[in-house]
């Protein structure tokens, strides 16, 4: 067998120069549709009149999902709980995101309301530790965000963290304690966890360095799709509930798989949030076309689902 030529393959092109498309607007309810919604024109098609080997058409379709650069499946798969102290390694400055609320939205038993108050819009916030050094002060919106530092040493006490409606200071509106393990009745707080009405962002200590949403809850995974012969692939495309449609056509289009033994893998690197828990479906269709002008397209499709996430 000889490798068709481009005269032999129309659209035939090299691989590792094409990028996949992808187009971010999804419609989950033609999901169940999706693999009757791609037409091929007759174009497309391999003259039969060509030097090509009689090459019939009946390709499959495998879809999977994994971590990238590694083996671990995606589904079922949970961050990696990140607590804000250890052992050996506390943090030298401390994020914390002011969402509103009262006590009632954490389970710490360190959190006060003042009756008749609850946090605005605009809250006045002072952190300071138990020698009364000031970690933080200053005016902080809803959703915002404050940093806690203690001039770049390490952090060893606990925070007591106090919100005022004003400036003055004149009415206190609740007050909490941030644990930091410095005795052994402080309990361990973990990353995104809610105290009162401020939740922990990021922090960042001398041997995890900085720890952010993105580090714990972000993981880059890869949708491997694996196609098997016979057939001269024509396109591959996906509709996806959490990243869109992705179009691979340009990176299969033009293939040739002369037997089911012929696999053509194709991955598509996409990030996978774990803060809660998701369910990811990806309807995938394939199609190709026998080496002869007179034979008929084949399509295969795959629906393919796991979930992941904390939550599960």
């Amino acid at each position: 067998y000889v490798a068709p030529s481009k005269a032999n393959l129309r659209g035939l092109r090299d691989k590792h120069e094409k990028k996949p498309k992808m187009n971010m607007q999804t419609n989950m309810g033609s999901m169940n549709t999706f693999a009757q919604d791609f037409h091929l024109s007759d174009s497309a098609l391999p003259n039969q009149d060509e030097a090509l080997d009689a090459i019939p058409c009946d390709v499959s379709l495998d879809v999977q999902c994994t971590v990238r650069n590694g083996t671990e499946d995606c589904d079922g798969l949970l961050p990696h709980i990140v607590d804000l102290c250890s052992t050996d390694d506390h943090p030298t400055s401390i994020t914390m995101q002011y969402i509103g609320g009262n006590c009632n939205q954490t389970n710490h038993f360190h959190c006060k309301d003042y009756p008749g108050l609850s946090p605005s819009n605009v809250s006045y916030i002072v952190a300071t530790d138990s020698n009364n050094d000031v970690y933080f002060e200053g005016n902080v919106n809803i959703d915002g965000s404050f940093l806690m530092s203690n001039n770049g040493t390490m952090i060893t006490e606990d925070i007591d963290i106090s919100i005022y409606s004003s400036p003055d200071k004149s009415e206190l509106v609740q007050t909490m304690m941030l644990p930091l393990c410095s005795n052994s009745n402080s309990s361990s707080f973990h990353f995104q966890e809610v105290l009162g009405s401020t939740k922990l962002a990021a922090f960042e200590s001398a041997a995890r360095g900085s720890v952010t949403f993105q580090s714990v809850f972000i993981v880059e995974a890869a949708y491997e799709y694996s196609i098997s012969g016979p057939g001269v692939l024509m396109f591959l495309k996906s509709l996806t509930s959490e990243h869109g449609v992705i179009d691979l056509t340009e990176l299969v289009e033009g293939e040739v798989l002369q037997t089911e033994e012929n696999t053509i893998i194709v991955k598509h690197d996409v990030n996978l949030d774990l803060s809660t828990a998701r369910e990811y479906t990806l309807a995938s269709n394939v199609g190709a076309a026998p080496s002869t002008a007179n034979g008929e397209i084949c399509r295969n499709s795959n629906r393919f689902s796991f979930t992941a996430g904390i939550g599960l």
